[in-house]
């Protein structure tokens, strides 16, 4: 996700030559047997509309909440695309402001202003570069809950406009990252607000105390100044989207922490690793000015301390978040959890930049039900695999295990540790599909699918046009993938492929032929599945392709509705959408507005959400209801 317009996700690190995904995917449309389809999809067939294609079937749903019989239609007004100061809902829809970057999480603190905050003040209030939310409702009492938010990245000029940027304020923005936990109370009249009087709000930060666990914990390349043991850590930071685990714990994914260290990557002992990583030592924010964790000349090794999926338990404070080595090292963007049919944990992940892969963990050992220590380590001991996707629909996992195959000594790795610590280079050596950016991942709670965000791709070029990618520098599209979770391999198809404002027959996107031009939309980012199984979409457009806005599309993923994707909210000027998530009743939907006013050092575009003029634009969380109380979306 962007904080300006040179995106690092854009840059293209991996040296693989194996075939790309828009090339598999070309020659998976060329070599499908129309023919054997049902009636519908081949009538959408010939209107342009490929997305509607026959389904994967379905071999092991995922446990979700009881679904109706049939797909739950969509019944918001459509709203057009506008690019204005506010953010903006369907008629019959209103938005609330939550939790924005500075609000406090306890009592009694004073006013907050960005020229007052300090570093104290910062651990007690809500962060920033608002990303993934998770709700978890409580048991006992359907008008409570917590929710968890990722904070990615700050937006300096925005944060801090006109301020020195002292060691002190330095170290305010950081601790401005990380996660934060909400104690959630809904009022009688609905509305959802933040209780100051729970003791569980709180902040995880790039300072809080952390363990390493899994099969790289206490390996010698994590061994630092820091961290002598290489088994304890601190901080986390570049949260970007998430997940939650069956035994209710939310797991936080580290995607661009390459940008916050300072130094020579290639005068240490890491020099491969980062480069790979794409860790060039031309830090962005300076925190090695007061933190020797970010200064590569005197902890080298520190960044290996970064890049994880990230366990945090929210209902106990005393527990340290635990950093898992089991699901590798990369720009994780989501942790999406399912069970499989046999009750073994899986555990998607993307890598979040061009040309990069698609993972899944696989525990060795099955979920138990009320056996948290059990199910903790679940997520240690398992194997993870990186996909390679073929032109006759079948997508293989490939495992990424010491000894097998070129994951050796002779190419460099001398354990599964080595294998965890360089899992992009693992994946080149087996030849994984390269592809445009895989962001979320979401699984249907309906029919336990699987849904893969390819967010685009700019480099790609024009020699590289096909059937389904037909435009140069891909604007995105979205894969479903089968819901046998625990299997070797699985199906693939195309539900839709984004681009072109405008509804015309020859421009090539492929949506559902009824798709009114509001409903197109480009760079599909981040993903939610409804209650009756819906899925709603944001975006990460960024204004640059043909001035698409960002904010909320939904669509049924089956019966006569697929791929119809539908306009429902347009983010304030210069922000995305980010991580939505709806309580379990359907009629609250929370929404993280990142980086409103456009964070590009000017005049913002926008003061959403205070609308005052020494106020800058804040980072925060609406919550989306229906006026009449009903479920969000019909």
């Amino acid at each position: 996700m962007p904080h300006d317009l040179q995106d690092p996700d854009d840059l293209r690190i991996n040296p693989s030559t194996a075939a790309p995904l828009e090339d598999v995917i070309g020659l998976r449309l060329s070599r499908r047997a129309f023919l054997g389809m049902s009636a519908t999809a081949g009538a959408l067939h010939l209107l342009g509309c490929d997305a509607v294609s026959a389904p994967v079937a379905a071999q092991a749903p995922a446990p979700g909440p009881a679904a109706p019989a049939g797909p739950r239609p969509l019944d918001f007004q459509e709203i057009p695309w506008q690019s204005t100061p506010d953010f903006q809902v369907p008629p019959g829809y209103r938005y609330e402001v939550l939790a924005r970057w500075g609000d406090p999480l306890e009592p009694g603190l004073p006013p907050f202003h960005p020229s007052t905050l300090t570093p104290e003040g910062q651990i007690k209030r809500f962060g920033t570069g608002c990303d993934y939310t998770a709700f978890f409702p409580d048991p006992a009492d359907a008008s409570r809950g917590l929710l968890c938010v990722n904070h990615e990245y700050p937006s300096r000029s925005e944060m801090f406009p006109g301020l020195e940027m002292t060691p002190e304020r330095l170290r305010t923005e950081m601790l401005s990252l990380g996660v934060s936990v909400l104690a959630l109370r809904r009022g009688a009249d609905g509305r959802w607000q933040v209780d100051l009087a729970d003791r569980r709000n709180r902040r995880i930060t790039p300072e809080t105390a952390m363990v390493l666990c899994g099969p790289a914990a206490g390996h010698p390349r994590l061994r630092t100044a820091d961290s002598p043991d290489g088994r304890r850590t601190r901080g986390t930071f570049g949260n970007c989207a998430g997940g939650v685990t069956p035994w209710g714990t939310y797991l936080t994914a580290e995607e661009n922490v390459q940008e916050f260290f300072h130094g020579d990557p290639a005068a240490t002992a890491e020099a491969a690793n980062h480069r790979r990583f794409g860790l060039t030592g031309k830090d962005d924010y300076g925190y090695h000015a007061f933190d020797p964790r970010f200064n590569l000349q005197q902890d080298p090794q520190q960044p290996l301390h970064f890049g994880w999926i990230v366990e945090i338990d929210p209902r106990d404070p005393a527990r340290p978040p635990r950093k898992l080595t089991a699901l590798g090292r990369c720009k994780h963007e989501c942790a999406t959890t399912a069970l499989a049919a046999d009750g073994r944990l899986a555990v998607y992940t993307g890598d979040d930049q061009v040309f990069e892969y698609l993972y899944k963990y696989v525990s060795r050992e099955a979920h138990r039900a009320g056996d948290r220590a059990h199910n903790e380590r679940l997520l240690e001991n398992g194997v993870l695999h990186a996909a390679r996707f073929d032109a006759d629909g079948t997508l293989a996992w490939l495992p990424l295990v010491h000894g097998q195959g070129p994951l050796d000594a002779a190419h460099g790795f001398a354990s599964d540790a080595d294998v965890l610590l360089d899992i992009r280079r693992a994946a080149d050596l087996l030849g994984a599909t390269p592809m445009d950016r895989p962001e979320d991942i979401e699984v249907s709670p309906v029919s336990g699918k699987v849904y893969v965000f390819l967010t685009g791709n700019p480099k790609r070029g024009t020699d590289q046009v096909n059937p389904a990618n037909p435009l140069p520098q891909g604007v995105g599209h979205i894969l479903e993938l089968g819901a046998d979770h625990g299997a070797a391999a699985t199906r693939w198809e195309l539900l839709l492929h984004c681009g072109h404002r405008a509804p015309t027959p020859d421009n090539q996107s492929r949506y559902h032929p009824q798709t009114s031009g509001a409903g197109r939309f480009a760079y599909p980012d981040n993903g939610a599945f409804d209650p009756s199984g819906r899925l709603w979409i944001v975006t990460d457009s960024y204004g640059m392709f043909e001035g698409f806005p960002d904010g909320v599309w939904a669509t049924q993923v089956d019966g006569d509705g697929r791929a119809q994707t539908r306009h429902f909210a347009n983010c304030p000027v210069g922000a995305e959408g980010t991580g939505p998530t709806f309580t379990p009743d359907g009629r609250a939907l929370f929404l993280s507005i990142q980086h409103p006013g456009g964070g590009n050092g000017k005049e913002p575009l926008t003061r959403w959400p205070d609308f005052q003029a020494d106020m800058p634009p804040r980072s925060s969380v609406v919550v989306i209801r229906r006026e009449d109380g009903g479920v969000v979306g019909g």
